[in-house]
């Protein structure tokens, strides 16, 4: 996963943003650089880590403190992009927000398996216990109260005018605190260090590689060939890759497609494209991945086979040894005999007698 350090985040943001999200860009990027930049400001540091996730039809921006504690807005927002990042092309960040710098917010971006991290959030999470809501009021001293869960739930919003920003604090701030660091030291030690640019020119085929594997799949439901003259497969492409991909792109994803002649055709009808595949080409393809599959069952019983030829040639090796044993007692005896011109006890000590 790549690593980019020092930047001005929104230019960075944005940039990566621009690639995945088709809806609502500049109003989701208003508001998850609305919440880095109060974050900055404060002097947790725990409190200037994001997840920032990037989709097609949005952005949505979670502290990575709310994330790691069960039952909060911010855990429940990225298991729920963990467990659909099949569905929709998603891009992930954990952003380490440092400082605001001559107006604009600087840090370090990390890239993130989605999936992976809802796996690891999923197990590592912390319970949530009560929030400390902060206000934005001069005559106040504390600047916040620390409240039960339920109290904050029956207060919010109208009760709490004067509030600005609020944070769930866990049973355990020890445990949470472990949990964090160990998150960002194993995101330290699998990083890749690279620019902006080098970063976003990887994505592009990254989405192309998305929707071409999306398809791939599409195609595997389809049992029977369904184009017009049932001589081809069909699926549809992802109406946001129709509307949004350039013609070079979406030439892009037939050329990552195993097949030598799909075409992308305009739906009759509807604002939209589909694959069209010649019907003896997918079912050359899947008559060679099922012969695939048929060899890959065999191979572990080959594999037993082997063994047990192994095993079966020790009684075999011992059948031999127990052969020359009674081949010994059939020439020599039940009690093997000595050679006769080897002279035996009696005979030597008689001799030494003469």
């Amino acid at each position: 996963m790549d690593r980019i350090s020092n930047v001005d985040l929104q230019e960075a943001l944005t940039k990566i943003a621009k690639s995945n999200t088709f809806y609502h860009l500049e109003n989701d990027i208003k508001i998850s650089f609305n919440d880095m930049e109060l974050a900055a400001k404060m002097g947790d540091y725990t409190d200037k880590a994001f997840i920032w996730v990037s989709y097609p039809s949005g952005i949505d921006c979670y502290n990575e403190r709310e994330v790691l504690q069960k039952d909060t807005r911010a855990h429940n927002g990225v298991m729920y992009h963990g467990r659909g990042a099949e569905s929709e092309p998603k891009l992930a960040y954990a952003v380490d927000a440092v400082e605001l710098r001559n107006g604009s917010l600087y840090g370090d971006l990390y890239e993130i398996d989605i999936s992976k991290y809802a796996d690891f959030v999923a197990v590592n999470s912390v319970q949530s216990d009560k929030m400390q809501v902060f206000y934005d009021d001069v005559r106040r001293n504390d600047k916040y109260d620390i409240m039960p869960l339920e109290e904050f739930k029956d207060r919010y919003p109208l009760d709490l005018p004067q509030m600005v920003h609020w944070r769930n604090l866990p049973k355990d701030v020890g445990e949470l605190n472990n949990t964090i660091e160990k998150v960002w030291n194993n995101r330290l030690s699998g990083a890749s260090q690279v620019t902006i640019w080098q970063h976003t020119d990887k994505l592009e085929d990254k989405q192309l590689a998305f929707y071409a594997n999306q398809l791939m799949k599409g195609l595997d439901k389809v049992a029977e060939p369904n184009g017009t003259d049932k001589q081809s497969f069909t699926f549809p492409l992802d109406a946001r890759a129709s509307h949004n991909f350039r013609p070079p792109q979406l030439r892009s994803i037939l050329d990552k497609l195993p097949y030598e002649n799909s075409v992308l055709a305009v739906h009759k009808g509807q604002d939209s494209m589909k694959i069209v595949v010649p019907k003896n080409e997918v079912l050359k393809l899947r008559n060679e991945q099922e012969q695939e599959r048929e060899y890959n069952k065999q191979k572990p019983q080959s594999r037993t086979n082997t063994k047990l030829n192994e095993k079966s040639e020790k009684p075999s090796l011992l059948a031999a040894i127990d052969a020359g044993e009674k081949r010994s007692k059939s020439e020599f005896g039940s009690k093997a005999q000595p050679p006769k011109d080897i002279p035996d006890k009696s005979t030597r000590k008689n001799n030494d007698e003469r």
